[in-house]
């Protein structure tokens, strides 16, 4: 009777196991090796055990075409049931995506290929992001300052939505923008140019990073020019110079996606996919949308001695030198 009742008892607690016990294998593939597809990797590996998959998450290097296209193809043939790659080039890529997304479900990150035969889309509203650049200055520089913004100048389609969000909120804020100046990626390009506008504009009171890699470049332009705290740095991405530069307030805010609604949306869509079902609370347009956030520094800041810093130089150079008489 006893051996009757532990069978029992077994068949009872195996029937009772989530659907998902038998793990499946879901893929991710970034565009390259970066502070934000490590810390996701982290993130999405926990939340994937959390539905039972095993997560198979792949970062190309070299971050080259050739390289994603050859990885691809091999995480399909290692057998995982669904997934999602960050495309380097969307058009360029195009019959490898289609060729993917014949074999299985296939998500798309940041960058879209509306005509693959994707099952989703997501990614980050660029437009918004600079946007919150621009509102965010309103905090910490009073109106009618002037400012600069730096840009990589290789006019990609999220560095253009960011700029054109941060334009907008400038506009709006009543901030004066003396130029855009673009560095091709080269980091030490983007700091001279940072380092040259000081001395050439003392005046300039908000310095505005679009891409990751100016965060560091422009605080530690400031700071070689002893403006650290008086020209306002505020920039897109996340990387360590950033931490550094929230900390002692030489960067007074960043805006960046936010990892956590990022891994959620991303393990999410791709459980579903992989099971054969529609990922949850998909939009109409099949794109997701990830969150922002916003990270200010903690050292408070003082709008009228910013003001009044800024004011003597402003002045002196927008106001004609009158010669004075010499008596000898």
């Amino acid at each position: 009777m006893k051996r009757y009742m532990t069978a029992f008892l077994l068949t009872c607690a195996l029937s009772a196991l989530p659907a998902f016990a038998e793990e499946i294998r879901v893929g991710v593939l970034s565009d390259g090796i970066t502070e934000d597809w490590n810390a996701l990797r982290l993130l999405c590996g926990g939340a994937a055990a959390e539905k039972g998959l095993v997560f198979d998450f792949r970062m190309p290097s070299p971050a080259t075409i050739e390289q994603q296209n050859a990885i691809a193809e091999k995480m399909v043939q290692d057998g995982v049931k669904a997934l999602a790659v960050a495309p380097i080039d969307p058009t360029a890529q195009e019959g490898m995506l289609k060729a993917l997304a014949a074999k299985v479900p296939l998500m798309l990150l940041e960058r879209d290929a509306p005509g693959s035969g994707r099952a989703c889309f997501l990614g980050t509203d660029h437009r918004e992001a600079g946007r919150l650049m621009g509102e965010v200055t309103r905090e910490t520089l009073p109106p009618m300052i002037r400012v600069l913004i730096f840009t990589s100048g290789q006019e990609s389609p999220e560095e253009a939505a960011r700029l054109e969000g941060l334009k907008a909120a400038l506009e709006e804020g009543k901030y004066f923008l003396l130029d855009a100046l673009a560095d091709k990626g080269d980091r030490s390009v983007a700091g001279a140019r940072a380092a040259e506008a000081l001395k050439k504009h003392p005046e300039v009171g908000g310095y505005f990073g679009t891409m990751p890699y100016h965060a560091g470049v422009l605080l530690s332009a400031v700071r070689a020019e002893k403006r650290e705290r008086l020209v306002s740095v505020i920039a897109y991405g996340n990387t360590p110079e950033v931490r550094d530069g929230l900390a002692t307030g030489g960067i007074f805010a960043v805006v960046r996606p936010d990892l956590s609604d990022l891994s959620k949306k991303l393990t999410g869509a791709l459980a579903a996919l992989a099971r054969g079902e529609t990922p949850p609370d998909l939009p109409e347009n099949r794109c997701y949308s990830a969150g922002l956030l916003v990270e200010k520094t903690e050292k408070p800041r003082n709008l009228e001695d910013i003001a009044d810093a800024l004011q003597i130089p402003r002045v002196l150079e927008e106001t004609q030198a009158v010669p004075r008489p010499s008596f000898e």
